[in-house]
């Protein structure tokens, strides 16, 4: 079967949906690959009463098929759907209309118990509500955490920031053998800068590798084939832990890995973003058109990083 489509059951990307078809039969796997106690995929099938099996690698997933219908304009369409609950409209061309997902705080009790015990209705939830129920509030957080994850990447791959071999490391990102070339070459120069330090071994290497950068454009645009892995593990480096409560540490290991984009540093070394279309994931492809877009109007045109991050928070609060 062609690989179709993907969405995505929850704003954090968590809970992923992959899409196959063959012919005119629509199939999906139903996969949670930043959780891995496995309690959140497990109490979503008992909830739906849907099975379980395994992918090749071993993790648990849920597998199933999409019907067809017809509408009352003779469209035809897909509706997928999680126990009783419309989930959503998928059709021919691929594009897929939302109608529930799942909040955050029903994902977080399903991964962090094996008896998760609210019922269907409160756990997948309709994505649209009454405009006087929505919730008002002057609550408000630390401005380096207000962004999602996905316009953070996104105003990185605009902006064209540097991005440290450090967290290429620690993330165990993938990088193309040019790439590779590019950062061991410049790391033999920045080591020559440490030469006389103090520091030794895995602090001096710490040290190196923090001041050793790579265009990260570059690094997501001139390496398509490892793009998507890429960015799935760059957006997990940006949330809080999945499967637990988050302790100062894990939030200040966060705050880190947020800084590299919230408080970024251009590269010098710039590329076109003429292969931005090819972008594998579609909301993070829609972020940056739209950023790109902003810079046709004179206002924005000249924006810095900062003024970018500004313009997103003021929207993401509206």
């Amino acid at each position: 079967m062609e690989r179709f489509g993907q969405f995505y059951l929850d704003n954090e990307k968590d809970i992923v949906v992959d899409l196959f078809r063959e012919g005119a039969e629509l199939r999906y796997v139903l996969r949670t690959p930043n959780h891995h106690s496995g309690n959140l995929i497990e109490n979503l099938a008992r909830l739906c009463s849907l099975p379980i099996s395994e992918d090749a690698e071993g993790l648990k997933v849920i597998r199933g098929s999409v019907p067809s219908y017809v509408n009352g304009q003779n469209r035809e369409l897909y509706i997928f759907r999680l126990g009783n609950t419309k989930v959503a409209n998928i059709w021919p061309d691929g594009s897929v209309e939302l109608k529930a997902s799942i909040p955050a705080i029903s994902k977080t009790l399903m991964s962090q118990t094996k008896n998760y015990r609210l019922d269907e209705n409160r756990t997948i939830v309709k994505t649209y509500i009454r405009s006087e129920a929505k919730f008002h509030t002057d609550l408000h957080t630390h401005m380096n955490a207000n962004l999602s994850p996905d316009i953070l990447i996104a105003l990185g791959i605009c902006h064209q920031i540097r991005y440290p071999l450090y967290y290429i490391k620690k993330l165990g990102l993938s990088v193309s053998e040019s790439q590779r070339e590019v950062l061991e070459e410049q790391r033999a120069m920045v080591a020559l800068r440490f030469a006389d330090s103090a520091l030794t071994g895995k602090y001096l290497d710490r040290r190196i590798d923090d001041n050793t950068f790579l265009n990260f454009a570059e690094l997501i645009l001139g390496n398509l084939p490892n793009a998507a892995e890429n960015i799935v593990r760059i957006r997990n480096s940006l949330t809080i832990p999945k499967d637990g409560q988050a302790v100062f540490a894990d939030l200040e290991k966060v705050y880190l890995y947020r800084y590299v984009f919230t408080k970024g540093v251009s590269s010098p070394d710039r590329i076109p973003l003429f292969r931005l279309e090819h972008l594998p994931d579609g909301d993070i492809l829609r972020l940056c058109a739209k950023i790109l877009a902003d810079r046709e109007d004179p206002d924005y045109r000249n924006n810095t990083l900062f003024q970018d991050k500004l313009l997103w928070i003021a929207a993401s609060n509206t």
